[in-house]
């Protein structure tokens, strides 16, 4: 099976299938057919297995490179933490 983005993952805690194919925007038939020898019902913590992710899966934001100041984009001095009592209220629906 081509995959241009494969990754290699660790078995977690918790960790199955269907939570692997939904974080990862894939599917269990594909995480299968990477891993010929995967127990479904069995996995092992630490155990490596090999991930294709989907188009819609998206990597953290430290992955990701900060953008670059320029024109109209500045760099704050200090942004104040919004605290939850400072939020405003939200409009009621009329009944």
């Amino acid at each position: 099976m081509y995959c241009p983005n494969r990754i290699t993952y660790v078995i977690q805690p918790g960790d199955t299938l269907y939570r692997l194919a939904r974080a990862y925007d894939t599917t269990i038939h594909s995480l299968r057919n990477l891993n010929p020898g995967l127990n479904p019902t069995n996995l092992r913590i630490g155990q490596s297995i090999t991930i294709c992710p989907g188009a819609r899966y998206v990597t953290t934001l430290q992955s990701m490179p900060p953008p670059t100041p320029g024109p109209g984009l500045q760099e704050p001095e200090y942004i104040p933490p919004l605290i939850r009592s400072e939020w405003p209220p939200l409009p009621r629906p009329e009944a």
